[in-house]
């Protein structure tokens, strides 16, 4: 795992509750666009504070495309913003220019995580920096980027508020912990969602997902009063 403009972070040890990676889990498979930045954003904004996310592909020569959104009720702008990202600015993000670079060394691995971090000081552009950082109020971005199938880059980003501040180390950490999960979950697609569901199922013993979340709840410690 790389991770530009900051020094590598060394991963947190992460002890994630089944409930939280089954519920990830079973929404990959569903028709809803944006359930997977949704569960993304929820399932790591337990562990450090975020805002949003929104997840491209950046499928060449076209430019990119939205994914998923989610939001934690910052703005109802961000659908807006992602437009004016894939549309007008996405040339000017750095992130943009690693994949470019890194796509020859990426072709030779499975999936592998790349780690940008981008704050408004970070961009010279003033409307790219005032619509997509400084209107939402945004103090940082970190890029999740995988290569996959040898052919298309997937961008995860997070993104934290003014009230949050940039991302200090402890939480790089856990980002960076997370940054496998957050590969393999984007890279899945509905019949390959299936399939892990089936895999877990029989693993655990269960017949289908009703009886799975009924073991989920048993397996999840008493929350505290």
């Amino acid at each position: 795992m790389a991770m530009a403009d900051t020094q590598p972070a060394q991963a947190a040890a992460l002890h994630l509750p089944l409930a939280d990676l089954g519920t990830l889990l079973a929404g990959l498979g569903t028709a809803q666009r944006h359930t997977v930045a949704e569960h993304l954003l929820r399932l790591v904004g337990a562990h450090v504070p975020l805002a949003q996310c929104a997840i491209f592909s950046f499928e060449q020569p076209n430019r990119p495309r939205t994914v998923a959104m989610g939001d934690r009720s910052r703005t109802s702008a961000l659908p807006r913003i992602a437009q004016a990202y894939v549309t007008r600015f996405f040339r000017l993000d750095p992130a943009f220019a690693l994949m470019q670079a890194q796509t020859p060394i990426a072709r030779l691995a499975p999936p592998q995580p790349l780690l940008h971090r981008q704050r408004p000081a970070d961009i010279a552009h003033p409307e790219y920096r005032q619509v997509c950082y400084e209107l939402p109020r945004v103090a940082e971005r970190l890029a999740v980027l995988a290569l996959y199938e040898g052919r298309f880059w997937m961008s995860v980003n997070f993104y934290r508020g003014e009230e949050h501040g940039p991302f200090d180390d402890a939480s790089l950490a856990v980002m960076a912990a997370f940054a496998p999960t957050v590969v393999h979950a984007v890279g899945l697609t509905t019949a390959s969602a299936q399939t892990y569901q089936k895999r877990l199922h029989a693993k655990l013993g269960v017949a289908g997902q009703r009886e799975l979340l009924a073991l989920l709840m048993e397996a999840s410690p008493p929350s505290e009063t």
